[in-house]
């Protein structure tokens, strides 16, 4: 099928960089200036920033890719690229108020923005089937954004559903990260792998399920057991570091870009990605076992500081923006 463009989806690529930019200047004025009136903590500011800054260049990304386009696909993916910036800064907004009813119904539109990326995601999934793929890590990417943007307005209403504030806003956070960005990722790097047989095809395709099933089993662990936990999220951790080393040792090299500096800036953004989830996966894989051992090793607050801030800037974000810059200067490949 032939690859188009965002403007036929009747978004500009402008509309994504200017709120792209926007909320990543005010982000970074939020992080320095936390006296600001909003009443976020450093996981509130963790979570906002994947609706401000990467959620905008995610959907660019999307639309130059020829099954969002499909007839009844497009114009949904369309109305979501004008409507979430402005469900994100109503997000922004909702800590401006204690947790309560005004919070959680300026969270519900950003829910919403969610719902309708889970619509495409399970339509995609639909009609492809069932079928392990880079493509069924982006549909499941968009079904767990819905149970975060879910989370996100459960906090905001003062309810946590008996697990504690600390866990439910973390959750919010963590399917906003491992469970939507990571997936995407991981189906963009598919694109690109999409040719590759043999023992590349089978790490990618354990990187693949463990990118779409661990984060719903890292859910089910919590509730149910600590040890279902942390075998889930060792499972997660081995395949974002798979994820890494796939990309470093066979993406880097497929990279192609109108221009030789781009190239390499682009290979840059995605190695720098790749180092950053690995340092990220370190302490996680610290907390994890610090958890199943019963002994304290990392706080959550230091979990925050160092793996949230490396994994959401660093992995994500680098990873995002480099993804970004070359689906603008050439057609990705849907696998």
């Amino acid at each position: 099928m032939k690859m188009i463009g965002i403007k036929r989806l009747g978004v500009s690529p402008r509309w994504h960089v200017f709120w792209s930019l926007f909320g990543g200047v005010a982000w970074g004025v939020w992080m320095f200036f936390p006296e600001l009136p909003l009443q976020a903590s450093l996981i509130g500011r963790l979570m906002l920033f994947c609706p401000l800054v990467l959620f905008p260049l995610v959907l660019s990304i999307f639309a130059k890719t020829d099954t969002f386009a499909e007839a009844d696909l497009h114009d949904w993916l369309s109305w979501i690229g004008v409507c979430a910036p402005f469900a994100a800064w109503l997000g922004v907004f909702a800590f401006a108020f204690v947790v309560g009813k005004v919070g959680a119904a300026l969270a519900c539109p950003w829910f919403f923005v969610t719902a309708a990326l889970a619509h495409i995601g399970w339509k995609r999934w639909w009609r492809r089937g069932a079928l392990l793929s880079g493509e069924m890590c982006v549909d499941a990417g968009c079904l767990y954004l819905l149970v975060g943007g879910m989370w996100f307005v459960i906090t905001r209403a003062g309810h946590d559903l008996g697990y504690g504030h600390v866990i439910a806003r973390l959750t919010a956070v963590h399917f906003h990260y491992a469970g939507f960005s990571a997936p995407v990722l991981a189906g963009l790097l598919g694109r690109l792998l999409s040719d590759k047989g043999g023992s590349v095809r089978r790490w990618y395709m354990y990187a693949a399920l463990g990118l779409t099933a661990a984060p719903f089993l890292i859910a089910i662990g919590i509730t149910l057991s600590p040890l279902v936990e942390f075998l889930a999220a060792l499972f997660l951790i081995s395949s974002v570091l798979t994820l890494a080393v796939l990309t470093v040792c066979w993406g880097l090299s497929r990279v192609t870009t109108s221009s030789l500096w781009m190239r390499w800036f682009v290979r840059v953004l995605l190695f720098c990605s790749s180092l950053c989830s690995v340092v990220a996966m370190g302490f996680a894989c610290l907390y994890a076992y610090a958890e199943i051992a019963g002994v304290h090793l990392i706080s959550i607050p230091n979990m925050l500081l160092y793996h949230g801030l490396v994994n959401a800037l660093g992995f994500v974000g680098a990873g995002v923006l480099g993804w970004f810059f070359m689906s603008q200067s050439t057609e990705l490949i849907h696998s």
